[in-house]
């Protein structure tokens, strides 16, 4: 729920896109979405206690940021790496999912785990 009122007559309709002028220029973002738009994003609940459940997608990106922080400490890893090893951890696990990487090319390819 929107905590601050009015702050839902600021955002544009499910669907449309933000006007220019509220959207991010060319190179300032990378999003990483959790799955594509006709899927879903799955929880995961290992322990069978909900209260411990947690993300596939979040547990997928921190352990393949640790991973590459443990094997290359002082390498930069670009956020097309990263989306690649999480794609292949989350089938691996059997999750039907397959997260995005949303942003131009040099986003893609630019540091995104900074050794």
């Amino acid at each position: 729920m929107l905590q601050e009122p009015g702050v839902a007559s600021q955002l544009p309709p499910a669907g449309a896109k933000p006007s220019p002028e509220a959207q991010l220029p060319a190179g300032k973002g990378v999003l990483i979405t959790g799955c594509q738009a006709e899927e879903t994003s799955a929880d995961a609940c290992p322990s069978g206690d909900p209260n411990q459940a947690f993300g596939a997608l979040t547990n997928a990106l921190t352990t393949a940021i640790a991973q590459f922080r443990e094997t290359y400490p002082d390498k930069n890893v670009s956020a097309r790496t990263v989306v690649h090893a999480v794609r292949e951890s989350l089938n691996k696990a059997r999750f039907a999912q397959n997260p995005c990487l949303e942003c131009d090319a040099a986003g893609a390819d630019a540091g995104f785990v900074v050794g």
